[in-house]
């Protein structure tokens, strides 16, 4: 334990209920007014919402880096929020950032949020702190272009277990990710505010009876490849002691070498990634979410079948990182199609190319890489709701959508309206993954202890892994061997890789 560890606990200030059932802690920005929350077994937890922890990314601040190496490693708050002074209400969200709807919040606006965004909330059972819990830090997903920590999802699930959960939003779209390569507009400013969320975990978690040196990073989709990203920046590094990771789903953001001040100043691949204990999570068709836009719209089978060879590429994001893209669109069709015609027919075949390009791969090569004590799961469970409902209308494939896992791990409270797990197989499996997840942030294991079966490590070799599908939990090895080992030999980055 670090000295700034021992700092905080000695100052620790407790929360307070007060007679109005209102409860209280203190912050380095003031005291704040929370309000009770229940978990899903109806335990009352604190909640905090719209607390901010930075200042506003507008004028001049727009675009630009709110926090910096140099101040990281000094360990004063760059861009701090305002202090105030009483009691401050923590009653309400603060607004998601600026963002387009998509697909999976479809609603009848062009654009919602505001750019006055930097807000979390923590949720946590701690009222009287003289033990610290483990702490949650969740990174929602959205391909950095969409979502919200605060409002999006709820962590009702969690909050039955004696854990500590913080919810920050970061900015998304343009002003989260647009990039000039330069120190105008540098690009990754999401990347960054997540880090600022992570100073301000470390200076006032223990406040709210969480334990700073016991922190768990969890995120899917884009949130998960933030979290993966923290591994190899040394912005990340300098300030934050996360101890473990959970990834739901692995893609990729940008890398901002040349900026003075960069959260990713290298090449990830030539990097030695943060040797912690790490959860990677993925479903069998993460791809739906593309291939819902040819179910949609049928037309778009055909045109892909006309087009394969300049559209393909284009689809798959090699078209200019690829020395050679004609050939390995020839290897792909060849792979995935033998020969067929693009049609519905093979949307199967379709979406396992987009599932592996996507996410599939991309994992397991990260899986490959790591050097700390790693965990893979693969979930097939078809429940009563799933995204693959959400997005078409109905069931076309017969296995798990992109994001299925989430909806037994959160309650979703976005537009959409997904109900919550009810059926007594849904509910076991949700009780389950929280169980195996909560077991993660105290141990640095997922299995608990009596568990009728014991989660195995990953082994490069082996490459073992945990199913879940309808029929229980399976123990597994040899990830999708023959569609893995084709693209470990497609080089699709040849171009990016040669010029770090």
């Amino acid at each position: 334990m670090d000295q700034f560890q021992i700092i905080v606990k000695l100052l620790l200030v407790p929360i307070i209920f007060t007679k109005c059932n209102h409860l209280i802690v203190n912050t380095t920005q003031g005291l704040l007014r929370g309000r009770e929350f229940k978990s899903r077994n109806g335990r009352t937890v604190a909640a905090f919402s719209g607390i901010q922890f930075a200042k506003p990314p507008l004028g001049r601040l727009r675009f630009q880096v709110i926090c910096d190496l140099y101040i990281l490693i000094s360990r004063k708050d760059p861009q701090p929020p305002e202090v105030w002074s009483g009691i401050k209400d923590a009653y309400k969200f603060g607004d998601a950032c600026v963002q387009i709807p998509s697909a999976f919040r479809p609603v009848n606006i062009t654009r919602f949020g505001s750019e006055d965004c930097l807000y979390l909330s923590v949720y946590t059972p701690n009222t009287q702190p003289s033990k610290l819990f483990p702490v949650f830090v969740y990174l929602y997903g959205g391909d950095f272009a969409y979502g919200s920590g605060e409002i999006d999802k709820s962590p009702e699930y969690f909050m039955d277990y004696d854990i500590v959960m913080v919810m920050p939003n970061y900015r998304v779209g343009p002003l989260g990710f647009l990039s000039l390569q330069d120190d105008v507009i540098a690009g990754n400013m999401g990347l960054k505010d997540q880090v600022m969320a992570l100073v301000w975990v470390r200076n006032n978690i223990a406040n709210f009876g969480g334990d700073p040196g016991q922190v768990t990073l969890i995120g899917e989709s884009a949130g998960g490849v933030s979290v993966h990203y923290h591994m190899y920046s040394p912005m990340s590094r300098v300030y934050v002691y996360f101890q473990k990771q959970i990834v739901d789903h692995l893609m990729v953001p940008i890398v901002d070498t040349n900026s003075s001040n960069p959260f990713l100043p290298i090449n990830p691949l030539e990097t030695e990634p943060l040797p912690i204990p790490w959860i990677v999570g993925t479903v069998t068709f993460e791809g739906f979410p593309k291939s819902a836009d040819y179910i949609r719209n049928e037309s778009k089978f055909n045109d892909l079948d006309q087009n394969f060879y300049e559209e393909l590429p284009k689809i798959l994001f090699y078209e200019n990182t690829a020395l050679h893209p004609r050939e390995i669109t020839q290897k792909l069709r060849e792979f995935y199609f033998d020969g067929k015609q693009i049609t519905k027919d093979v949307l199967k075949n379709l979406t396992d190319m987009f599932s592996d390009n996507r996410v599939l791969s991309p994992s397991i090569q990260a899986l490959k890489q790591q050097k700390g004590p790693q965990y893979l799961y693969y979930f097939n469970y078809i429940g009563k709701v799933n995204f693959q409902k959400v997005l078409t209308g109905k069931m076309v494939l017969k296995g798990a959508a992109h994001l299925d896992d989430t909806i037994y791990i959160w309650k979703i409270n976005n537009p959409l309206k997904i109900a919550a797990p009810a059926t007594c197989s849904d509910l076991n499996l949700s009780h389950l993954l929280v169980k195996l997840f909560v077991n993660f942030a105290y141990f640095g294991n997922p299995t608990p202890q009596g568990s009728e079966f014991t989660w195995p490590r990953w082994d490069n070799q082996e490459q073992n892994f945990v199913s879940f599908d309808n029929r229980g939990v399976k123990l597994c090895s040899k990830f999708i061997p023959e569609r893995m080992k084709l693209w470990d030999g497609l080089r699709t980055r040849d171009k990016v890789d040669k010029t770090f």
